[in-house]
């Protein structure tokens, strides 16, 4: 963030001309951001995901992030954070700084204070939950329980898809599948559905999430995230 420094230098000319103002541009360190916040739920992330604080302008890269390397009920700083930087997130980001869920999000796009000072409250940041906020509530709730109705019986909205996933049979698979099975995502009928592989047509869903940063993340969690 650049500050305007006005230096203002007196003196005298032989002409009595009066004042002189010299105007110089100084680089400053940038503004602050403060977030009282208390996160929980980052410990079951693994190798490869981090969850911070970070800043983002327009691209899907941080341009500036902090690691929170354990659970906290704390004030949340990040200095240094420069014009660019639109929205302040708690997140997690991959090895590349690349956002993967956003747990909080806030816009100091027309914010210039020098401290930012912001409440998140309760923050749950464990790898299931980036899962529903980032792709069951945006992609698969709208037919899996949003309506009337759950489409094959699975609901995959906020407070049931953790019970409907997990060690429970699914009721379309012909051989039998779990729809999650910890541990094992080559015999998850989920990952199967997202990844086109179960072999019946009328269930590959690939289509649906195409990003492999997120087929990696239902991956990663049946593997390796799962409490």
């Amino acid at each position: 963030m650049k500050k305007l420094l006005i230096i203002i230098i007196l003196a005298l000319s032989a002409c009595d001309d009066g004042d002189v103002m010299e105007t110089i541009n100084v680089e400053s360190s940038g503004r602050t951001v403060k977030i009282a916040a208390s996160v929980s739920g980052i410990e079951n992330w693994p190798s490869g995901y981090n969850v911070v604080v970070a800043g983002f302008g327009d691209s899907k890269y941080a341009d500036i992030s902090k690691n929170i390397f354990t659970a906290t009920a704390d004030t949340l700083v990040l200095n240094g954070i420069g014009n660019d930087v639109k929205t302040i997130e708690i997140c997690a980001i991959n090895r590349l700084r690349e956002r993967i869920a956003t747990f909080y999000e806030n816009d100091i796009s027309n914010n210039n204070e020098a401290e930012i000072i912001l409440d998140a409250s309760a923050v749950q940041a464990d790898m299931f939950s980036g899962i529903q906020k980032t792709l069951f509530n945006p992609t698969c709730a709208a037919c899996h329980g949003g309506g009337k109705s759950a489409a094959a019986g699975l609901y995959l909205t906020e407070g049931k898809s953790y019970d409907a996933l997990v060690n429970v049979a699914s009721s379309k698979a012909t051989d039998g599948s779990v729809r999650v099975v910890p541990g094992n995502a080559a015999n998850s009928f989920l990952y199967k559905v997202v990844t086109g592989t179960d072999g019946v047509l009328s269930f590959d869903h690939s289509n649906m999430i195409t990003e492999e940063k997120y087929v990696k993340l239902i991956e990663n969690w049946i593997t390796k995230g799962i409490e």
